[in-house]
């Protein structure tokens, strides 16, 4: 599994809890790097036991996906198109 996909899945769940707090969609929410997700949740909900704490929360996820995290899920396929594109062009 790459860090994009694995951001991807964390993303999903980011905003399907943003969605059940907001009482909205989880199409109704704008594009948002993982970050941001996370922040807004904890905005809105608050550390508890469903989330954990802010500071070791945002800690593993940039532990697991490193710059990806402040990045919009378009901004890094944009990326993966671009290394595919090297790759082809070295083989």
């Amino acid at each position: 599994m790459t860090r994009q996909d694995l951001c991807r899945k964390i993303l999903t769940i980011v905003r399907q809890r943003l969605s059940e707090t907001l009482g909205c969609s989880v199409d109704d929410i704008p594009e948002l790097s993982l970050g941001r997700a996370t922040n807004l949740l904890f905005l809105l909900c608050g550390q508890n036991l469903s989330i954990g704490e802010y500071g070791g929360t945002m800690a593993s996820a940039f532990t697991l996906v490193g710059d990806l995290l402040w990045k919009l899920p378009s901004e890094f396929e944009a990326e993966e198109k671009k290394s595919e594109e090297k790759v082809v062009a070295i083989n």
